[in-house]
């Protein structure tokens, strides 16, 4: 989370919201589809069908052996066929002019083999997940981010965007390079490859499914890319801020336990115990919850506070904070209900539910496409941003309806209207006493409002009884014991 924030940063007084960032964007927007399902779809159809065979060394390698092999082969196809098609795929999937074009597709020829080496490491990174060994693998995926520091602050300067791709490339062959061994560790061999075996079926038609089912997760940047590349420059700029802003505190609160709980939830499935399954999942999705809705509702009130400290400096100006922070509560919305969504997911991929998920998938994924193309005619970025408050709240009630409604229980419901309450009345009257009354520096208002709404929210949630509270904090300090 802070490394990214750093990356945004540095982006953002190198680039600020100009067409080389645009370019840059709509570059990553088609192999970002790709890279974003890998970094998932590993762990969510692999996992499940490997646990229950962890324990057999030679039925165990065979497996392995067998997804690797085919995962080299996609691998070769796909940056041939981005590289040699990056023209062809740009013009099909934006509405790009012809000087916009020529810099996006040198963009897209570095970033389509960055994305084969993304997918490659996704595989080594399931295999670190299976067998519960969460902190290396955590550790070199944040080699990439490093490498877009390192090559916006060195090359930026005199190569432009080119220098972030570049700073880009090389940390992630870097972090292949460390993840690699973990194959041979697991007995891949090329002797051991077995394409008709039952558990190969059984992988490609769990990746297929789950692929389809991970597009809500994954496909948003090509389909902005689509309608944002016809709108005023700066567009897919504004989108991609407030996009990340969402992702970062969306991946503050879930990554951990997005990780964590799909193997435990596979373990529960694989033995049978559906009780202790939809104990797990609906406390998961309750915590993500009460840690997500402070989180939104101090962004919502100080979310120009917050673009200004970070972002304001160098090419990103006064009129880039402005549009930033006036889409942002548009994405806020979506969060509240996109980070339950995420654990929601490993429901479904626990209990196999493929096809089911990829049929919710597939009809949400088709109307955010066809009403934020309507949207974004009339109102331009912010009818992408409305869409987007709209797809994922639709995306979660369905989702619960469709695995099991007691999954989001009174309980949870009652928790998460407390929560919310405290947290509005907290940051209300913080935003009032410092922000209106009281003038003290930008940084200095800040800190002192969140303070102040901290101090609000655990006040009230205390009179309100929201025991939940002190139960997440147990957990967090048992976790920090261990």
């Amino acid at each position: 989370m802070a490394l990214g924030l750093v990356k945004q940063i540095v982006i953002a007084e190198y680039f600020g919201t100009t067409a080389q960032l645009d370019s840059f964007l709509i570059a990553t927007a088609v192999p970002s589809v790709f890279s974003g399902i890998a970094l998932s779809v590993f762990s969510s159809s692999l996992i499940p069908i490997l646990t229950p065979i962890s324990h057999v060394r030679k039925e165990f390698s065979q497996a392995v052996s067998t997804v690797t092999f085919m995962t080299l082969i996609f691998v070769a196809i796909l940056i041939g066929v981005g590289i040699g098609g990056k023209e062809l795929i740009l013009g099909i999937s934006t509405n790009l002019s012809d000087s916009g074009l020529a810099l996006a597709a040198r963009l897209a020829g570095y970033v389509w083999l960055i994305t084969g080496f993304v997918i490659l490491n996704a595989l080594c990174v399931s295999l670190f997940n299976l067998h519960k060994q969460f902190i290396f693998a955590a550790v070199t995926g944040l080699f990439p981010t490093i490498g877009m520091i390192l090559g916006t602050f060195f090359l930026g300067a005199s190569i432009g965007i080119e220098g972030l791709v570049i700073g880009w490339l090389g940390m992630t062959v870097l972090s292949s390079l460390a993840l690699l061994p973990v194959l041979v560790r697991c007995g891949v061999s090329w002797q051991e490859i077995r394409l008709a075996s039952p558990c190969a079926r059984e992988f490609l038609k769990a990746l297929v499914l789950v692929s389809v089912g991970l597009l809500p997760f994954t496909v948003f940047p090509s389909l902005d890319a689509f309608w944002a590349s016809s709108l005023a420059e700066g567009s897919m700029s504004y989108i991609g801020y407030c996009t990340r802003i969402a992702i970062g505190i969306a991946s503050l609160v879930v990554t951990g336990v997005y990780a964590v709980i799909l193997p435990h939830l596979s373990e529960n499935v694989a033995a049978n115990d559906l009780d202790a399954f939809w104990r797990r999942l609906r406390l998961a999705i309750k915590y993500v919850l009460l840690i997500t809705i402070p989180l939104v509702t101090f962004f919502a009130f100080f979310g120009r506070e917050v673009v200004t400290i970070l972002f304001q400096r160098g090419h990103f100006s006064e009129e880039s904070t402005s549009s930033v922070s006036s889409l942002l509560p548009f994405y806020l919305i979506g969060l509240l209900a996109m980070a339950p969504a995420t654990i929601l997911s490993r429901g479904y991929f626990a209990l196999k539910r493929y096809r089911q998920f990829g049929l919710l998938s597939l009809t949400v994924v088709a109307v955010y496409f066809v009403v934020s193309g309507v949207l974004s005619r009339y109102y331009s970025f912010y009818g992408i941003g409305v869409t987007y408050a709209i797809y994922w709240v639709l995306f979660f009630s369905a989702g619960i309806f469709l695995l099991d409604r007691n999954v989001l229980g009174t309980d949870t419901l009652m928790a998460a209207l407390k929560c919310g309450a405290c947290s509005v009345v907290g940051s209300a009257v913080a935003y009032v006493v410092f922000s209106v009354s009281l003038r003290f520096p930008l940084g200095m208002t800040l800190l002192l409002e969140g303070g102040l709404a901290t101090f609000l929210f655990l006040l009230l949630a205390h009179a309100l009884r929201l025991t939940e509270l002190d139960s997440l904090r147990v957990e967090v300090l048992s976790i920090a014991r261990k």
